[in-house]
């Protein structure tokens, strides 16, 4: 199965949700070992992303896209 999740809040510095997040991928991955994740970030510059590249079924994914326009999609998909 391929599971989209929403990485924004991983952009930039950790603190609360985006540890709670970034943890529960890290766990997510070890634990399904079937599954591919998609993590999508956004900004005009593209950052750091939060896992590195190589990890294994998981793709990091940057849109230049604005966050208002990516809140309505992720609301219709």
């Amino acid at each position: 199965m391929k599971i989209g999740l929403d990485a924004r809040i991983l952009q930039g510095q950790l603190r609360g949700q985006g540890q709670y997040v970034k943890y529960l991928v890290k766990h997510l991955l070890s634990a399904d070992t079937s599954s591919e994740y998609v993590l999508f970030y956004n900004g005009f510059k593209k950052g750091a992303f939060a896992f590195p590249e190589q990890e294994r079924r998981l793709r990091q994914v940057w849109s230049r896209a604005p966050g208002s326009l990516l809140w309505r999609s992720w609301e219709r998909f």
